[in-house]
């Protein structure tokens, strides 16, 4: 007898439980944007992308290094085409990589 009056007292205490989880879900977004502004940073999902022109700049040079090493019970390997590639920076640049099966059988 015992056991079911310990059963009826434990059900509505999880229903509040529930209800009270399910609450705080909710209130994680306004809280977020609190905390958001609180620490300065901008949290939000919702912005779009950045749709401004980058300028070249002739001046500089950047030297963008490709190092590719692989375990030696790997069963490919990774090179890129080029080992270095200058660039200026602002515009995008393309470089290309290949990947290779050392494997000689399926």
């Amino acid at each position: 007898m015992s056991g079911e009056l310990n059963n009826r007292r434990l059900i509505p205490r999880l229903l509040v439980l529930v209800v009270a989880m399910f609450g705080f879900g909710f209130a994680l977004v306004p809280i977020y944007e609190v905390m958001c502004v609180a620490f300065g940073i901008n949290g939000k999902t919702n912005a779009s992308a950045y749709e401004g022109s980058q300028a070249l700049d002739e001046q500089r040079q950047v030297r963008v290094q490709f190092l590719a090493t692989n375990s030696a019970d790997m069963t490919w390997e990774f090179r890129s085409k080029a080992d270095d590639l200058v660039v200026h920076p602002g515009p995008a640049t393309r470089c290309c990589s290949s990947p290779t099966t050392r494997r000689t059988s399926p």
